[in-house]
C-alpha cells in the first residue's frame, strides 16, 4: 500500500465516523456505518503497521 492508499484510506474512515455520528444511534444504518468505520480504521492501522516493519 502506497502513502497515497494511506492517506485516502484515513479520508475514507474519518469521512465514515463523521456520517456514522449523523445517523439515528441503534438504526440499521448507524450499526452499518460503525462496522465500516471500525473495517477502514482497522485497515489503515494494518497498513501502517506493515509499512513501517
Amino acid at each position: 500500500m502506497t502513502s497515497t492508499d494511506r492517506s485516502v484510506s484515513s479520508e475514507y474512515a474519518a469521512k465514515a465516523a463523521e456520517i456514522a455520528a449523523k445517523l439515528k444511534p441503534g438504526s440499521y444504518e448507524a450499526v452499518q456505518a460503525l462496522a465500516s468505520v471500525s473495517i477502514a480504521a482497522s485497515l489503515v492501522r494494518i497498513a501502517d503497521a506493515l509499512e513501517r516493519n
